[in-house]
């Protein structure tokens, strides 16, 4: 079944009535509200709720961010001091079995000395 050739092209009126709804300049009509009007008060409170829920989730975050930055720079400071702790310790240990073996070694020769002079 073909369809006229009518329904392909557009009539020359639909065209210039086209043109002309398009591009006519619009009159402004005294009835209409300015665009700062027409946001009704549930809208306006709906934006300012979610602006200042936003800003707050974003410095909740900011401050949580800043919080656990901190923790983690005491806990490296808490490191190197047990580090620090643990070395101090670990030479002392040292030092006395440094003091230890040198006590046993002067009771060894001691010990020979009786031992040959005997």
């Amino acid at each position: 079944m073909k369809l006229p050739v009518s329904q392909y092209i557009w009539p020359a009126d639909r065209c210039l009535s086209f043109l002309f709804v398009r591009f006519s300049p619009r009159l402004p009509n005294v009835r209409t509200r300015s665009k700062q009007e027409n946001m009704s008060l549930a809208s306006k409170v709906t934006l300012g709720a979610s602006c200042v829920a936003t800003a707050a989730i974003v410095g909740y975050v900011h401050i949580k961010q800043n919080i656990d930055r901190e923790k983690l720079h005491e806990g490296v400071i808490k490191d190197v001091e047990r580090q620090q702790r643990r070395k101090a310790e670990n030479l002392y240990v040292l030092q006395q079995q440094s003091d230890l073996t040198k006590q046993l070694r002067r009771e060894q020769m001691e010990a020979e000395k009786q031992g040959s002079s005997t």
